[in-house]
């Protein structure tokens, strides 16, 4: 090959022909970007050239449009002092397997032809000038670039002199490096996208910051400040801090003003972390070692908060003291190290350094400045590396659970399991123990069990009243033991499943801090446990004064409820969340939110019950829950109290709960707005008649209820009474009752007392409703708007005899009531008419008719047809018509026509045969 004279390279000729040689030589369908250019003697890419910096190295990628990743990056950029290069005649050589840049000068002249040769613009001579002339300049500058360094390098030197006698001065008051640690400084700088980006500061910037303690910790420079469209306020000072200038072979410290975000007009608030409890920090302290790879032989020991700073102390002191050679040195970066590392810890106060005195003193005898800022580097190095680890897993962590939470937006409940303690019947499937149910059919078991408390609550008389159920609840890291009777409200009446299991869970801690039997027995097994471990102290004590102890120990079984209160109330957020979710998917779930109407007391203020504590020490567990008037919509002082049942009236104006009749509180029902409109219509609209055959009597309003239940105590009276074979005639009779709303009629019904048609119902709410299912649609709306006033008047109700014994009624069941009935029954008070040998006939028919009567007979034909059956059984055809006609002469029509009955006359035929007594009695009668 023949050598150059000249080594006559032409990039301004080549310079822009990269993609012709890659579009035709490469083995691949390659390319070099659209838009590349050179400067400088540099390859710069099109991000490089759009941007306008073209002070780095540029890179030109050589990809297969096919497949991107098999493509290969070439650093374009020429060396000029080791005469290594990366521009396109580098190209040719890594693509061809060429040994020099001549021979890739030369291939390239082959492939693309000869540059053409260029005449000289200049001559020699001015040439030489304009050389002499450049490297005048190039002395000139550089001589004060280096006044320029050293002024700077000395201005930063006696800053940093400040700062380290600031440091010594805090290492005396406080024993720490700061005097406070609630903001991390950072620098806040403007990206090319326009996007801000936040810098955490290090080294000394980071010491001068912390030292201000400025309440906005963010900084920012004038061209920063400028791009982003912000004004600075007027009168704003900069800051002085510092930077390295490492382009050149030697390094140099250098000035650099910032402007605290105080002073930024424009800037978006700071928003400060929120601050961490010693318990989270801890948890923080305990991610980080174990990101870092440290382990404990105990886990119990990570929740130890000195366990954790040890450990991480030594983890700090592993990762700088190596490069140290003085022990104080080694403790100063440990010391820095660990006060940077539990600042990303959360940590707000100021940490009081190991070794204090020693760092204190080793930085008084620092002459140079260079101990405290070398060191700080090197911890600034180890705290970057230990919260790399911790933060590069923190976003491992927050990414599983993005996706996690994406899963949960698609099933919010997946998570949520149960597992049965014992059999459970739900609707026709029965749920075995032991059984685990997850998801959907987890909240779908759970809602029936709080949907089942609710609709047994007050229902004593279902079978399935207090019927036990027992489970196990788990949801993410929330795991939780139930046990509940069904219809005692014992998973409240809140307006989410969640509330109602955390309702249930708190019962038995509840019922052991406010129930008086619960926490008299609690208290006695606590006592004996303590005398039986305790020391001759407390045994002293107890002897003493065992009621002081025990006073102590309830007040300490409040204080664990609550606490258990608040730690289930956060372990059940999350669930909460979910739930919400989930039932905004799931409509059907919506039914959760009807709660029971329970009762509602309103206890005026006053010193003795003052919030929610007090309610339950009070009421115990018939308090549900307690708000002010003001959740309710109405304006007043005092507490309004959710109760599970009513409370009793006494003649003072006071209620009582049952059993407290010696500690009566002065409230009174709490009648919300809604409720109050209820009852003035059940008033105006509400009324109850009664047929009898000695006429009709109506009544209106709430009178006419408390006819309803006066009727139900005499079926029930009479039922009692007529066991015994007797009734009264004179309360034997027919009767008719008929309950209307708005003139619309709900219920007819006619009966005798004793039947117990009417007297069967508890309340007068259950006989009202009996015939709910033939209604008509109309009847069916009406009875919608009676059950709402009545349900407030029998939720209040000052009657409490009616109360009681509506509670107290036990109700016999359908075949004893029947047994009864058809028994058959005798006058009461009769006996001067009961039929007897040698009584007139005269004197015994009023008996037949009476016992008619008693036997549920009402019209003249009922009546005749029964004293037919009666005499049939004893007396002849004609003797009967005879004796009914003289003697009961209204019911002779019916006569004939019930002798005709076949029954009647096998009777008759069936009549035992007479002796002589018999026979004459039978003629004196006939006679008289």
């Amino acid at each position: 090959m023949k050598k150059r004279k000249y080594k006559q390279r032409n990039y301004a000729y080549y310079k822009n022909r990269i993609q012709e040689y890659c579009m035709g030589n490469l083995p691949q369908d390659s390319k070099a970007p659209a838009g590349s250019r050179y400067y400088g003697r540099r390859f710069f890419s099109p991000d490089q050239c759009r941007f306008g910096s073209m002070k780095g190295r540029g890179k030109l990628s050589i990809f297969d449009s096919e497949n991107p990743a098999s493509g290969t990056n070439y650093n374009m950029f020429k060396d000029w002092e080791t005469g290594k290069s990366g521009d396109i005649y580098m190209l040719v050589m890594w693509n061809e397997g060429i040994q020099t840049r001549y021979e890739a000068y030369d291939r390239i002249e082959d492939l693309m032809g000869r540059a053409p040769e260029k005449e000289q613009s200049r001559t020699q001579a001015v040439r030489y000038r304009n050389k002499t002339a450049r490297q005048a300049r190039k002395e000139g500058i550089f001589k004060r670039t280096k006044e320029f360094f050293d002024n700077e390098e000395a201005t930063c030197l006696s800053r940093r002199r400040t700062i380290e006698n600031q440091l010594i001065s805090n290492l005396h008051e406080t024993g720490a490096f700061f005097r406070s640690m609630d903001k991390i400084p950072c620098q806040i700088k403007i990206g090319q996208d326009g996007r801000t980006v936040q810098k955490e500061m290090t080294c000394a910037n980071y010491l001068k910051a912390m030292i201000l303690d400025e309440p906005d910790p963010r900084y920012m420079c004038k061209t920063d400040i400028d791009k982003a469209g912000w004004k600075l306020r007027e009168g704003a000072k900069p800051e002085t801090f510092e930077y390295l200038v490492n382009k050149d072979a030697k390094y140099h410290l250098v000035t650099w003003k910032l402007y605290n975000a105080k002073d930024i007009e424009g800037i978006p608030p700071y928003e400060k972390g929120q601050n961490l409890s010693p318990e989270e920090i801890t948890d923080r302290i305990k991610t980080m070692l174990k990101d870092n790879g440290v382990e404990m032989k105990d886990e119990a020991l990570f929740k130890d908060p000195l366990e954790g700073i040890k450990a991480l102390r030594k983890l700090a002191g592993e990762n700088t003291w190596h490069e140290a050679r003085l022990p104080a040195q080694r403790a100063l970066e440990r010391e820095y190290a660990m006060t940077k590392l539990l600042q990303h810890a959360g940590a707000t106060k100021p940490y009081k350094i190991k070794d204090g005195a020693l760092i204190t003193e080793y930085l008084e005898h620092d002459a140079t400045t260079k101990i405290l800022y070398k060191s700080a580097y090197r911890g600034d190095t180890a705290s970057q590396k230990i919260n790399g680890a911790f933060e590069k897993s923190e976003l491992k962590r927050v990414a599983q659970q993005a996706r996690e939470l994406e899963a949960m937006m698609k099933d919010p409940l997946q998570q949520l399991e149960v597992t049965m303690k014992q059999d459970y019947q739900m609707k026709d499937t029965l749920i075995p123990k032991g059984a685990q149910l997850k998801g959907d059919d987890a909240y779908k078991v759970l809602f029936h069990i709080v949907q089942e408390d609710r609709r047994l609550f007050e229902d004593i008389d279902n079978p399935e009243y207090r019927k036990e159920v027992a489970f196990k609840v788990q949801f993410k890291d929330w795991n939780q033991n139930i046990s509940l009777e069904q219809g005692l409200l014992q998973t409240g009446n809140k307006g989410t499943l969640t509330e109602s299991l955390k309702y249930a869970a708190l019962r038995p801690l509840r019922e052991q801090a406010f129930d008086e039997i619960r926490r008299e027995e609690a208290i006695t097994e606590r006592m004996k446990l303590k005398l039986f471990n305790g020391s001759e102290e407390f045994k002293e004590a107890w002897e003493a004064s065992p009621e002081t102890l025990k006073a102590a120990e309830a007040r300490l079984m409040v204080q664990e409820y609550q606490k258990a209160d608040l730690e289930l109330s956060r372990a059940i957020e999350p669930l909460l969340q979910s739930e919400s979710r989930y039932l905004s998917s799931h409509p059907a779930y919506k039914k959760i939110e009807d709660r029971v109407d329970t009762y509602l007391y309103l206890i005026p203020a006053n010193e003795h019950i003052t919030d929610e504590i007090d309610v339950r020490r009070k009421y115990g567990e018939m308090a549900l829950d307690v708000k002010t008037p003001e959740f309710y919509g109405r304006k007043g002082d005092g507490l309004v109290i959710e109760l599970k049942h009513s409370l009793v009236p006494d003649y003072d104006g006071h209620f009582m709960a049952p059993g407290m009749e010696e500690e009566p509180l002065s409230v009174k029902p709490f009648i919300k707005e809604i409720e109050q409109r209820h009852v003035q219509e059940f008033e105006d609209k509400f009324s109850v008649s009664l047929e009898t055959d000695g006429g009709r009597e109506s009544y209106k309003g709430d009178e006419a209820r408390q006819f309803v239940y006066a009727l139900m105590q005499d079926d029930r009276d009479m039922f009692t009474h007529e066991q015994s074979g007797m009734k009264p005639v004179e309360y034997s009779g027919w009767r008719k009752l008929t309950v209307s709303y708005d003139e619309v009629p709900v219920l007819s019904r006619e009966y005798y007392d004793g039947q117990m048609k009417i007297g069967s119902a508890r309340f007068s709410k259950d006989l009202i409703n009996s015939e709910k299912d033939d209604l008509d649609d109309r009847g069916r709306t009406a009875l919608k708007d009676l059950n709402k006033g009545l349900r407030v008047l029998e939720k209040y109700t000052d009657n409490q005899v009616q109360l009681e014994s509506a509670v107290e009624f036990e109700r016999p069941k359908p075949e004893e009531i029947e047994a009864v009935i058809q028994r058959g029954f005798e006058p009461e008070n009769m006996e001067e008419h009961r039929p007897k040998i040698g009584r007139k006939v005269a004197q015994v028919m009023p008996w037949y008719e009476a016992k008619a009567i008693v036997n549920y007979c009402h019209t003249d034909k009922e009546k005749a047809d029964y004293m037919v059956a009666e005499l049939a059984k004893k007396y002849k055809a004609d003797t009967i018509e005879r004796w009914i006609g003289n003697y009961l002469p209204k019911y002779k029509k019916y006569v004939k026509e019930s002798l005709e009955r076949p029954d009647i006359k096998k009777a008759i035929e069936n009549q035992p045969k007479r002796g002589k007594v018999q026979e004459k009695s039978q003629s004196t009668e006939r006679r008289a």
